[in-house]
């Protein structure tokens, strides 16, 4: 309901079931099934607009056990959406559905329904007679994500994706020590005591004696540097002659494994993954260390996440603290349908989670570069008050000539004191650099303010900085419920650079005074 007393009403119909072991009922899944409007108080204003929500059974989540639980699922789809003016048809779109586009899980059927997974495949419009359709738009999947869109009409617009995973990388034992018991015949190990050799894995030892040292990405990237489980003290077979003297001939063997980030000469390395040269958000080290050693000679190599105290050893990399596995969209191309096409392509940098590692933070920075070469990159925050903020961005031409420039300057409160893990991220400053591609760029700046709450009290726009009376200062004051956490701007003036008045607005709620609520924050004057 608006101000004005103006009311669209919205309808659902629900789906119950019941818990076989007690009998209760309870509603399983909840849809929409109408939007009306528009009503003022009880009362229709004209002809009522109506939009339908058309469902159909969903064969894939079904359920052919006998429920002794709450069990929430949907039985069913949206099947049409109808758009009516009274009880007449205005137009309607007709959704199409498969279970063969997208299978997000090939080796599981839930309950007894369809292998694959409910996936959109068309939209067609049709008008009032509910027959006459236009071409459908038509998409498709791939990998389970939508690999193309068609207008029906010619057009069509297509994506490609990149996988961004990890690998797990373990400090493991690879040649534990044993402790031995004997008779006068033989021995035999009983017991594990120790390692012998400790080295990198992507799977932890089967002596539960490994430990987690991060997870490295799959792949190459510009900034990131290979880790290799390697060789560093071969063990060779030796010649000796009648006359004394012995030679190496050949390497047979290693005495020691560790860590490095290029192969060792004599094959017996193995990739584990890549590594970040830098440190990103959410990653921490990986250190070749040396376990045991003195005069600075190392007798054994070990893959660790601090350096040794003996100072020998060497950061390898940086290795996220938790597992990745992510697709992004690296390029987009829409078609004509008369052969013309035009591609985008992105770019990204510095994937970025939490301290934990368990939240995915976004990307540092991101590039676009359009079809003629030119591009905007764009960096982004990854911190815990600010993460997914972009703080820059940078237009160019396909030269590198500067076009255009943003900078965003980001400001954190508390708008609850007595809680400090509550914060609040708000725009504080606003720089944009008009440069065209020329040796100078034209600045404009805004700045703005807010109260203790979070409430915008001014944005002072001083437009271009060089140049004066081109400015605008715009104030705005709030009335505050903090029992009712409610927050209503009570005036709004706006003043030119000289301080003059341009215009203002005084706003009343609830019947009341100015700069009073009641219990709902209306405004009636």
């Amino acid at each position: 309901t608006t101000t004005s007393g103006v009311a669209i009403r919205y309808s659902y119909v629900k789906e119950s079931a019941t818990v076989s072991s007690t009998g209760r009922s309870y509603d399983q899944a909840v849809y929409p099934d109408t939007i009306t409007y528009a009503f003022s108080g009880s009362s229709a204003i004209g002809a009522l607009r109506e939009i339908r929500f058309v469902r159909g059974p969903r064969t894939d989540w079904t359920d052919s056990s006998t429920p002794t639980t709450l069990a929430f699922f949907e039985r069913s789809r949206i099947d049409a959406i109808e758009v009516r003016v009274g009880p007449s048809l205005v137009r309607k779109y007709a959704l199409g559905y498969d279970y063969t586009s997208i299978d997000r899980d090939m080796t599981y059927t839930w309950g007894a329904g369809a292998a694959g997974d409910l996936a959109l495949t068309s939209v067609t419009l049709y008008g009032s007679d509910g027959a006459s359709g236009l071409p459908p738009l038509t998409f498709a999947y791939s990998n389970a994500r939508l690999a193309a869109a068609a207008t029906g009409l010619g057009g069509s617009i297509s994506f490609t994706y990149e996988r961004v995973n990890t690998n797990p990388v373990y400090a493991a034992c690879l040649n534990p020590t044993w402790e031995y018991t004997c008779t006068e015949l033989w021995c035999w190990p009983i017991r594990i005591i120790g390692c012998a050799d400790w080295g990198a894995s992507n799977g932890p030892d089967p002596w539960a004696m490994s430990g987690l040292a991060g997870w490295t990405c799959a792949t190459s990237r510009s900034d990131t540097t290979p880790i290799y489980a390697a060789c560093r003290t071969p063990t060779y077979e030796y010649y000796c002659s009648e006359l004394g003297g012995c030679y190496p001939l050949y390497v047979n063997g290693c005495a020691d494994f560790g860590a490095s980030n290029s192969p060792d000469p004599w094959g017996y390395s193995t990739l584990l993954g890549h590594a970040y040269t830098s440190e990103v958000p959410g990653t921490l080290p990986l250190y070749s260390a040396c376990l045991q050693g003195s005069s600075g000679t190392c007798n054994q190599w070990a893959l660790q996440n601090s350096p040794d105290s003996m100072g020998m050893s060497t950061l390898l990399g940086h290795a996220y603290r938790g597992p990745v596995d992510r697709y992004r969209v690296i390029s987009r191309t829409a078609s004509d349908g008369r052969g013309g096409s035009i591609s985008t392509t992105f770019a990204y940098w510095g994937l970025g989670l939490s301290s934990d590692g368990t939240e995915f933070r976004g990307h540092a920075g991101v590039r676009v570069t359009d079809a003629a070469g030119n591009y905007t990159d764009t960096w982004f925050k990854q911190d815990d008050a600010l993460k997914g903020r972009a703080y820059q961005a940078e237009t160019r031409t396909a030269a590198g000539a500067l076009l255009a420039k943003t900078v965003q300057t980001w400001t954190v409160v508390n708008p609850y004191p007595s809680t400090p893990s509550v914060t609040l991220a708000l725009l504080a400053q606003t720089d944009a650099y008009a440069c065209d591609g020329g040796p100078s760029c034209r600045q404009s700046q805004s700045v703005f303010t807010y109260d203790p709450h979070g409430n915008p009290t001014r944005a002072n726009h001083l437009g271009d900085v060089a140049v004066s009376g081109d400015e605008r200062d715009e104030r705005s004051e709030w009335v505050v419920d903090t029992v009712n956490w409610l927050h209503r701007p009570s005036r709004v003036a706006v003043h030119d650079g000289s301080g003059a008045l341009l215009r203002e607005a005084w706003i009343s709620y609830d019947g009341l005074g100015w700069n009073s609520l009641g219990a709902r924050g209306l405004a009636t004057r």
